[in-house]
């Protein structure tokens, strides 16, 4: 898993260095694919998100996003049959993922596109990874040529690679800060 991580970064970082583009971030507390994850650990589980790091690569008609985020779960029991004893396990998630973004309407200032996000996801104590599929409809307003606020909507479609077969379909919005250079 730390290699995929060092590939990604690598990889953003040199385009970011050689390609004019930007850098974007969202947060996306409220998916509830991360919540139904975080709480298949004990019922005292907690989560904490760091924003997903978009890498905006500007194409002729839309964008190329490569994205990476990190998620670290941490766990806390208390064994009330052994003493009160607490023991904490933390536990993480590395997400990679990569976005096409088709312009549908664009002014100067506002601009609406749809595309498409697939991800791939890798947990600490887990062998199994995890896919996603995303059809997405966004839009955002640029405020100057260096800096946007957008919104979009994605109808995301996971499913594991575990014996058991695991899938969910959910809808997720998410709030974009994009940089342009």
């Amino acid at each position: 898993m730390k290699k995929h991580i060092t590939i990604m970064i690598l990889f953003l970082s040199s385009n970011i260095l050689i390609q004019a583009g930007g850098f974007g971030f969202t947060f996306d507390g409220g998916s509830p694919f991360m919540n139904l994850m975080s709480s298949m650990g004990s019922g005292g589980s907690t989560i904490a998100l760091t924003p997903t790091a978009y890498y905006v690569h500007n194409l002729p008609d839309g964008k190329l996003e490569p994205s990476l985020s990190y998620y670290s779960t941490k766990y806390t029991e208390t064994s009330y049959y052994d003493y009160g004893t607490t023991s904490t396990e933390t536990s993480s998630t590395t997400v990679l993922g990569i976005g096409y973004l088709k312009d549908r309407l664009k002014t100067d200032t506002y601009s609406t596109y749809w595309g498409g996000r697939i991800s791939m996801t890798n947990m600490s104590d887990e062998d199994d990874s995890i896919f996603s599929i995303s059809p997405v409809y966004g839009a955002e307003y640029n405020f100057s040529n260096n800096f946007s606020i957008g919104g979009e909507t994605r109808l995301n479609y996971a499913f594991d690679t575990s014996d058991e077969e695991t899938s969910v379909i959910d809808i997720s919005a998410h709030l974009f800060f994009r940089f342009y250079n």
